[in-house]
């Protein structure tokens, strides 16, 4: 999508600088992500990236492209890059933390599901306009950001629920071994 811009604005020549540029800031971020995620956990990430992908598409939809802009280029590629980084690091991390145990099904399931994604992105891509493929990102991504709390939430909820019943069993241990102290007296 982001070579439309180059493209019009920039010249067809750019696209690989560009596309460099995104390159090599996601390899960079993928780096160092989990080190982030290990000192602030996931859900501070989640959000940074969340908020900094949709600034970078309202941006691409208000911003006019220009010959002049060459720098402007090159950065919304790179915080593009950074938070392409981090979906990839976090979901399939969160694949391999949500099924212990079965963590190839898991990631080939994942590899299907994005696959599939870029295949229909493909399909559609000739046929709508630059502005009507940024609408739909967009609430694709506050679609997944949405599921991906509500995975979140469930997964806090069960670690809570089952330390709860860890806490309670050993509280109920104690009990039965003061009653049993009591009928002995």
């Amino acid at each position: 999508m982001f070579q439309a811009y180059v493209s019009c604005g920039w010249g067809i020549s750019n696209i690989g600088f560009v596309m460099i540029c995104f390159g090599i800031c996601n390899g960079i971020a993928a780096i160092f992500i989990g080190n982030l995620i290990k000192i602030t956990g996931r859900s501070p990430v989640i959000c940074f990236a969340l908020s900094l992908h949709v600034a970078l598409i309202v941006t691409l939809l208000v911003w006019q492209p220009a010959y002049s802009n060459k720098l402007v280029y090159f950065a919304i590629a790179a915080l593009w890059g950074i938070c392409d980084a981090v979906w990839l690091v976090q979901i399939n991390s969160l694949s391999g933390i949500l099924f212990p145990g079965k963590e190839e099904a898991s990631y080939s399931n994942f590899r299907l599901w994005e696959s599939t994604g870029s295949v229909i992105t493909y399909v559609y891509s000739p046929y709508l306009c630059t502005d009507v493929k940024l609408y739909l990102l967009l609430g694709l991504l506050l679609i997944g950001a949405s599921g991906y709390t509500a995975v979140e939430y469930k997964q806090y909820k069960k670690k809570h629920a089952e330390k709860d019943q860890r806490v309670k069993g050993k509280f109920e241990l104690v009990h039965n071994n003061i009653n049993s102290a009591e009928i002995a007296e």
